[in-house]
């Protein structure tokens, strides 16, 4: 951290601009939101690591269980059925919004990954050329269908 940054951070909290209990909301938010961006960083590098291409598209599976799960929580909060079962209430809303994200990733692999016909319809797969030397003369063996069929093309355009 900046030192001018701890300063006026000492500043504010001095000056009561914020309670307390608000600094330390903001402490748990941006420990939260650090969370997410730690995760999508997470997904990208293992996807990167097995494929050896970028692939955008898991950002789309994760907020369609997150948006299933808010069009799931706001029936149950109008109810009263979180107010009176807190655990439960927020233990479905999970299992609502990993089956839905479970349940789309699984389609965008079948769709999208296994037929060869739409493997690079898109942008959600970008192949990245490598300073890596391969290990044979042709593509590897992780890399997917769309990459082979680029590759193909980036070697004539050399």
């Amino acid at each position: 951290m900046h030192p001018r940054g701890l300063i006026g951070s000492i500043a504010t909290l001095a000056g009561g601009r914020y309670t307390g209990r608000q600094w330390l909301d903001f402490v748990e938010f941006g420990l939260a939101q650090g969370g997410i961006y730690a995760l999508i960083a997470l997904g990208y590098s293992m996807v990167y690591g097995v494929l050896n291409m970028i692939n955008f598209a898991h950002g789309e599976v994760f907020m369609s269980g997150a948006y299933t799960a808010y069009f799931v929580a706001v029936p149950l909060g109008s109810s009263g059925f979180l107010t009176r079962h807190l655990l439960v209430g927020l233990l479905v809303i999970l299992i609502v919004a990993m089956a839905t994200s479970t349940g789309v990733a699984v389609l965008v692999e079948r769709v999208a990954y296994r037929t060869p016909s739409a493997a690079c319809t898109g942008a959600a797969c970008i192949p990245i050329r490598t300073s890596r030397p391969s290990r044979a003369s042709g593509p590897s063996a992780a890399s997917t269908s769309c990459a082979r069929r680029r590759s193909s093309s980036w070697e004539r355009s050399r």
